[in-house]
C-alpha cells in the first residue's frame, strides 16, 4: 500500500522543529495532563496537544485532533472500561511524533531521513510521526497532516518556554477552557504567538435511532413463534491482528458477537470495519439472529450505554429486557478464543 506524498520542504520543517523539540526535553518538566491548544490556520480548527514522557515510557507530543480527540483522549485517561486495550488504542483520533530507536523506523521514514541528511544517533533519538483515525491502523502522514504537525511542535516549544517561566500558566478562566496558541501570519522566523483562552466545540453524536429499525426484520419477526432462551451477551471488539489493507489506508476488523451466557455458545457473528458503527450493526444482527433461529433471549446483556439504548425499544416491542453490565464473562472468553487463533494466525 503505497504512503502519501508529503513535499520535502514540509518534511524539513516537521523533522528540524521535532528535533528542537527533542532538545529541550519538555517532558522533564511538563506532563501529559497539561494540554494546549494550537489552531491549524489552514482548516480552522483547533488540536488539543500534550508531551508525553515524564514516567519515561513514551517520548512524544501528541495531538488530538478537535473535539472528537479530546473525548479518545479522555477516555483513554479515565480508563473506561466499556473498552479494552485494543479498542482504546484503535479510538484514538489523533497525530504522534514519537521518539524511537532505528529499529522502529519504516523503511519510508529512514528514507526521508535520508534524502534530508539528518543524523540521528542514540537511543530514542529518531522522529516517527504517524497518523490515528477511530477504526484505522496508524499511518504515515498526508502533506495537510505534516504541516500542522510542524506547527504544532514550534507551538509546543514556545508552550515549554512559556510554561517554564509562568508554572501556572494553565490556570485559566474556566476548567472547560484550553490555552490555545494561534500562529501569527507574516512569514516571521521564528514563528511569533498569540494566545488566547477557548473551550472545545461542543462534541457532535448523533443519536443512535436516528437510524430506524428495518421494518421488514420486524414484520417477519413478530408473527412468529419464538422459542425462548436464556440471557444473551451482546458486544464487539476490535482484532488487532486482522489488518485490512483496501482503500487508502489499512484499517482494523471489528468482530460482532452475540453469545448465549450460560453455554458460552456463540449464536451470531459478523466482521465490519472498525470504522463503521457497531451499535447498528450489532442491533441488526441481534434481530436477524431472532428471524433465522426462531430465538428470544429473556435478556439482552451490553457494556455500552448506548447499545443499551438502541435495545429498549425493540425489547420493549418483544416483551424482553435489555440491561447494561460492568463484564459480559461469556463474550470475553470467546474474544479471548478469536484473539489467540488470530494471534497463532498472525
Amino acid at each position: 500500500m503505497k504512503s502519501p506524498t508529503v513535499s520535502m520542504e514540509t518534511w524539513r520543517s516537521l523533522y528540524e522543529n521535532s528535533l528542537r523539540f527533542m532538545e529541550l526535553r519538555p517532558w522533564e518538566s511538563l506532563h501529559d495532563s497539561d494540554l494546549f491548544g494550537v489552531l491549524d490556520p489552514a482548516t480552522g480548527r483547533t488540536g488539543y496537544c500534550c508531551v508525553m514522557g515524564a514516567l519515561g515510557e513514551v517520548l512524544a507530543l501528541c495531538v488530538f485532533r478537535g473535539s472528537e480527540g479530546l473525548e479518545s483522549c479522555r477516555r483513554v485517561r479515565e480508563a473506561d472500561f466499556t473498552l479494552d486495550y485494543d479498542d482504546m488504542a484503535a479510538s484514538q483520533h489523533c497525530l504522534m511524533g514519537e521518539f524511537e530507536d532505528r529499529s522502529a523506523l519504516k523503511k519510508q521514514d529512514l528514507e526521508v531521513i535520508k534524502t534530508l541528511g539528518l543524523k540521528c544517533r542514540g537511543r530514542r533519538a529518531y522522529p516517527v510521526f504517524r497518523s490515528y483515525l477511530p477504526g484505522y491502523y496508524p499511518w504515515f502522514l498526508t502533506e495537510e497532516e505534516a504541516r500542522y504537525l510542524a506547527l504544532a511542535f514550534d507551538a509546543a516549544i514556545q508552550f515549554s518556554a512559556d510554561f517554564r517561566a509562568q508554572p501556572d500558566i494553565l490556570r485559566g478562566r474556566d476548567a472547560r477552557s484550553y490555552l490555545v496558541y494561534r500562529p501569527q501570519l507574516g512569514g516571521e522566523s521564528p514563528q511569533s504567538w498569540t494566545t488566547y483562552w477557548q473551550a472545545p466545540e461542543p462534541l457532535s453524536q448523533a443519536p443512535i435511532l436516528a437510524e430506524s429499525v428495518p421494518p421488514e426484520i420486524l414484520r417477519e419477526i413478530l408473527p412468529q413463534k419464538l422459542t425462548p432462551t436464556e440471557a444473551w451477551e451482546v458486544g464487539s471488539f476490535i482484532m488487532p491482528h486482522a489488518r485490512i489493507t483496501e482503500g487508502d489506508r489499512p484499517y482494523y476488523a471489528r468482530i460482532l458477537l452475540a453469545v448465549h451466557s450460560e453455554s458460552g455458545i456463540a449464536l451470531a457473528s459478523q466482521t465490519i470495519p472498525a470504522f463503521e458503527d457497531n451499535h447498528v450493526a450489532l442491533r441488526d444482527l441481534v434481530l436477524e439472529t431472532f428471524r433465522d433461529f426462531r430465538l428470544l433471549p429473556r435478556e439482552i446483556r451490553v457494556c455500552d450505554a448506548t447499545l443499551a439504548e438502541a435495545f429498549r425499544p425493540i425489547a420493549a416491542k418483544l416483551g424482553i429486557t435489555a440491561t447494561l453490565h460492568r463484564k459480559l464473562p461469556a463474550l470475553s472468553a470467546v474474544k479471548e478464543a478469536m484473539a489467540a487463533y488470530s494471534r497463532a494466525g498472525a
